[in-house]
């Protein structure tokens, strides 16, 4: 995301969907880890006079292996992203404004958050408009 212009409000929250995706992988990698599937486990398939037996372990590592390296990809959008809107953010002349974005894109806080951090009678509603109002 190149922040010459203003950005759109789905460039500012995408930090919010990428934190999304980076803690639902992080998710996927620990279930397979905590799996019943364990390096002792192997499934035998019968196939008529010999067994097969299924690699599990073999396979959950490269499962992990696959996922920690779109994790990590994930990981470097995401500081990327959060460097972009700190640089836009230090262009917004309104203060609340600045506010309301940073808490907001860079916290990831939910609007009831957001007001309560701001304070000054702000509500979550007003809040919300205030951004969206921003980046019609």
């Amino acid at each position: 995301m190149k922040m010459i212009n203003k950005p759109t409000k789905k460039e500012l929250l995408q930090v919010y969907y990428l934190e999304r995706e980076i803690i639902n992988i992080q998710n996927m990698i620990d279930d397979i880890k905590n799996s019943s599937f364990n390096s002792k486990v192997k499934d035998s398939i019968p196939t008529g006079r010999t067994n097969v037996f299924k690699d599990y372990t073999g396979e959950q590592a490269t499962i992990i292996t696959d996922l920690s390296a779109k994790l990590e990809r994930l990981k470097h959008m995401r500081l990327i992203e959060k460097i972009n809107i700190v640089e836009y953010i230090k262009g917004i002349e309104d203060s609340r404004l600045r506010q309301i974005v940073m808490l907001r894109c860079i916290k990831l806080m939910s609007w009831q958050e957001v007001a309560n951090h701001i304070g000054g009678g702000n509500t979550a509603a007003n809040c919300c408009v205030t951004f969206h109002r921003a980046f019609e």
